[in-house]
């Protein structure tokens, strides 16, 4: 796990993959990159920085609170 990562729906990485909290409960959801350097930029920009327009976390937001698909 990334002591790095602000995103409250992040779980831990390998070198190609970053996995999230799941859309059901005890699910974990995989980002798999072919290239390393492409997931270091994702993971920068959502990650690290400014995860309220991170897709994912946006996608989970949305399935995780009710009638709000908008993250504060």
């Amino acid at each position: 796990m990334s002591s790095a990562a602000l995103c409250p729906f992040y779980r831990y990485e390998e070198p190609i993959a970053i996995y999230c909290e799941g859309l059901e409960s005890g699910s974990t959801l995989k980002l798999y990159y072919r290239n390393g350097k492409k997931l270091d930029r994702f993971k920068e920009k959502n990650c690290y920085g400014d995860w309220k327009h991170c897709p994912i976390a946006r996608m989970l937001w949305a399935s995780n609170v009710p009638g709000e698909t908008e993250i504060p």
